[in-house]
């Protein structure tokens, strides 16, 4: 029932379509052939769609969901509904005419599709699943979080479910109210009586949403190693010397001092294997997010030297394809920790400092970021006290995430920093003459040690993971961190 064949009323505007293949690639290694005909949206007009908007899933949530499971030892499973925008009715109320696939044959002479449902291509495609999907969720007797929009909880006779949708893939959690129950199986049940979906347990290796995920009796383990190693194929550097750090520790003044020459886009696709790496740094390597993020400051003008420390990176990730993140059944933190970091000016080019941090959960980061500050800092005090108001904004994000799936913190969320002064700065007003200059926003990070939500500490910058967020390391510092 996703479309009708009708005769056109005359001058009705009929989009169209096209073939798309793909080859996908089971954990297995054997290729499964796909074909879908999808609507070109292109060539619609504005009176065939209405709201576009949809909430796109949030691959720190899936983390987050990845380390409770195996920190709680509690059950987890990953499902993809099938077609997904086939199960969704079209949200927009004039009719939308489209061509029939190539290669079809029609039994009325003249017909086109008459689409009930909303199908792949379509401009609002997005927006109609999602609506369907929390229509069916809510049904099910699930609650979206505020925190995260996509992501859903219930509590029920089984136990408690916590969901995590991306589009039409879901990570879901269990954890039961008594050993014969299970809130996934109960999960599975519903969904299937509305949606053909399929599930994977974490019995062998299962590609998700990018990952290729294991289990073990220890934990969880997360990598991109299969991304990494297609990569250094196409790249060709397959054949390079092992190298044990993403960059040198001096490349930001040898990048200073380059002349600009502009690469041939072709010859040197610069742009896009920096997109690729930063792909792989945010989903999984946190190792070299500070690499990708000098890499991307030399987008519109790379010259041959920005081009061979991509490469270098690349390099490095290949020989440690497999590295990844763990996520332990064994550690004994009940909550995250955060550690945070600033370079003072290193960049010679503007003299802006680089904001780093992380937060470690089940033994492993569950969530980071490397971003460059707005302003120049005029003292590592500054920097590092901006670092750790970012900070304070991912700590609260957390403590709001985890009171809504039901597991409140106890006590406040700890950062740490290695700057003593920002750490007072956090705590107290003081050295004031020093720091009113300093944008209002930034001092939230006080009213919440003050409310106790957060409380920062310090910690010795050789003992601070964080460093690794800011500071282009030799490899003996880059492998302690």
């Amino acid at each position: 029932n996703v479309w009708t064949e009708v005769i056109p009323p005359a001058d009705t505007h009929i989009i169209s379509g096209k073939w798309v293949f793909n080859v996908k690639i089971k954990p297995d290694g054997s290729a499964d052939l796909r074909a879908r005909w999808v609507a070109r949206g292109d060539t619609q007009r504005d009176y065939e769609y209405g709201d576009l908007f949809a909430a796109s899933g949030d691959f720190t949530v899936a983390r987050v969901i990845f380390a409770l499971a195996a920190a709680d030892g509690a059950d987890i499973a990953l499902m993809d509904v099938s077609s997904a925008y086939l199960h969704s009715q079209l949200t927009v109320d004039n009719p939308i005419y489209m061509r029939y696939p190539t290669g079809f044959q029609p039994s009325l002479p003249g017909s086109v599709c008459l689409l009930q449902r909303s199908i792949y291509g379509l401009k609002q495609g997005a927006h109609d699943w999602s609506e369907e999907l929390r229509t069916s969720l809510t049904s099910f007797g699930f609650k979206p979080l505020i925190s995260s929009p996509t992501t859903y909880h219930r509590i029920s006779k089984d136990g408690t479910c916590t969901l995590g949708t991306h589009v039409d893939d879901f990570t879901v959690k269990g954890e039961r109210s008594h050993p014969s129950a299970s809130p996934i199986e109960s999960f599975s049940h519903q969904l299937g009586s509305k949606y053909e979906f399929k599930s994977h347990d974490l019995s062998s290796p299962v590609r998700h949403l990018g990952w290729t995920i294991r289990s073990s009796p220890d934990g969880i383990h997360i990598s991109v190693g299969d991304k990494i190693r297609k990569m250094a194929l196409k790249y060709r550097v397959v054949d390079s010397n092992f190298i044990s750090a993403p960059l040198p520790p001096d490349i930001l003044a040898r990048f200073s001092i380059a002349n600009a020459s502009q690469l041939s886009t072709t010859a040197f696709p610069y742009r896009q294997l920096t997109g690729e790496l930063m792909w792989i740094a945010t989903y999984a390597r946190p190792d070299v997010a500070f690499a990708t993020n000098v890499l991307a400051r030399h987008m519109q003008n790379p010259g041959q030297i920005h081009w061979d420390a991509a490469l270098q990176v690349l390099k490095y990730l290949f020989h440690s394809a497999d590295l990844g993140l763990r996520y332990s059944s064994t550690d004994s933190s009940s909550f995250p920790v955060g550690y945070c970091d600033a370079d003072w000016g290193r960049d010679p080019g503007d003299r802006k400092s680089v904001t780093g941090f992380v937060f470690l959960y089940a033994g492993s980061p569950i969530a980071w970021k490397v971003r460059r500050q707005p302003v120049v800092s005029k003292s590592t005090a500054e920097a590092e006290y901006i670092a750790a108001s970012s900070a304070v904004c991912e700590a609260l994000w957390l403590r709001h995430f985890f009171q809504e799936i039901g597991r409140p913190f106890s006590s406040p969320v700890k950062i740490y920093s290695d700057n003593a002064a920002a750490v007072r700065m956090a705590e107290h007003p003081v050295l004031h003459n020093r720091t009113k200059h300093i944008d209002i926003q930034v001092h939230h990070i006080r009213d919440e040690v003050r409310n106790g939500r957060v409380s920062i500490a310090h910690i010795p910058g050789s003992s601070n993971p964080a460093d690794v967020f800011t500071t282009p390391l030799g490899p003996d510092l880059h492998l302690r961190c």
